[in-house]
């Protein structure tokens, strides 16, 4: 079940890897589905730990693609958009209260298309 009025990445919707990245191949797709609007998911922070090597185990990189599903506080869909990954941010807060250990990379997703 999605959180209502959701405004940034949570565990408890997770994200869902869609087609897996081949080296050289078309980017790794990945789909969610939340309460958030377009413009939330598009604003930096939104997508906290997600990126490539980050503890959360999402793993996306810059380059892929991101299905996003609007959905209401029932979970019934309300509005699908497609994102691409274009930036990848080490998160220096969350690295360093991990004891560097556990990096987390924070990702940025571009404008829908």
């Amino acid at each position: 079940m999605p959180l209502a009025g959701q405004t940034t990445y949570s565990s408890s919707t997770p994200v869902a890897l869609l087609e897996p990245y081949i080296v050289g191949a078309a980017p790794t797709v990945f789909y969610a589905g939340s309460t958030a609007v377009s413009a939330a998911i598009i604003a930096t922070g939104f997508w906290s730990a997600c990126g490539y090597g980050s503890r959360s185990g999402v793993g996306m990189r810059v380059g892929d693609l991101l299905l996003h599903t609007q959905l209401t506080t029932a979970g019934v869909p309300v509005k699908a958009t497609l994102h691409a990954v274009v930036a990848s941010t080490a998160n220096q807060a969350s690295t360093i209260a991990s004891s560097g250990f556990n990096a987390a990379y924070d990702i940025t997703v571009a404008t829908a298309t």
